[in-house]
């Protein structure tokens, strides 16, 4: 039989005294362990709630009456920032910028071209590129020549001062309407859409046009507009276009 534990003596310590110091530390851990978690919190509301509380709790009967306002005291309350998602509408506005002054530039381009006594030979259309100004081969160029006619050049120097209004890049293409499958034919297609595409480069540039935005290329018959089958298909094969690019292309030697 296990022996009785004797009661103790009333001036002896409990044995179970040490419950209450447990107590006291596991209410301290659970206080600093709320606190803690009302800073890391951004909602205003709950971080009231639980100082408030803890105040009720630990017997401020006095501060627990007061304002919320109050009752935070310097608990800081970092904000919530929530960033602004970029408007489909601002990545488009640039872009709509560059066609409309792409738009503007081709209609000063059309009058320009008009009062130059070359409106029929000049026609204005927009690419995927940016804005293309051909001109009809008939009408600046004497028959298989490679140089501009004296009477169309007016209309070239037109087209460079309105070039001078805009930054763009510019691309001018020769193109011809083919004159068969020979080796032979095709040669000359290359040459000579090559050398109406550098004469109309040297009057742009001789406007005024910075040569660094200029470029020149050559592609025969291999990008026709129409047909070549019939004389309106030649007709409006055989010509140079002018490609205003959309990008802008700076100037190297700027500072």
């Amino acid at each position: 039989m296990a022996p009785r534990r004797r009661p103790p003596e009333p001036d002896e310590p409990s044995p179970e005294r040490w419950i209450i110091s447990y107590a006291d530390v596991l209410t301290l851990l659970f206080a600093l362990f709320a606190v803690l978690y009302a800073f890391s919190i951004t909602d205003v509301v709950k971080a009231e709630q639980i100082v408030h509380s803890l105040r009720t709790s630990f017997g401020d009967e006095a501060r627990a009456g007061r304002q919320p306002d109050a009752l935070l005291g310097s608990v800081p309350i970092t904000p919530v920032v929530t960033p602004r998602l970029p408007d489909s509408g601002d990545a488009d506005r640039p872009a709509a910028a560059e066609r409309e002054k792409l738009e503007l530039l081709g209609k000063r381009v059309r009058s320009a071209t008009e009062k130059a006594g070359a409106g029929r030979g000049v026609a204005v259309r927009r690419s995927e590129e940016g804005l293309v100004i051909s001109l009809a081969a008939t009408i600046f160029f004497d028959g298989d020549s490679t140089r501009v006619s004296h009477e169309a050049s007016s209309a070239i120097d037109e087209v460079a001062n309105q070039l001078l209004r805009v930054p763009n890049h510019v691309r001018v293409e020769g193109h011809t309407a083919g004159r068969g499958g020979d080796a032979i034919s095709k040669a000359r297609d290359w040459r000579v859409s090559s050398a109406r595409a550098v004469a109309v480069l040297e009057l742009l540039a001789a406007g005024g046009v910075p040569t660094h935005r200029l470029s020149a290329s050559g592609f025969a018959a291999e990008r026709p507009l129409m047909s070549s089958g019939t004389p309106e298909g030649r007709r409006a094969n055989q010509r140079v276009d002018i490609v205003v690019l959309r990008a802008s292309h700076p100037d190297p030697t700027a500072e």
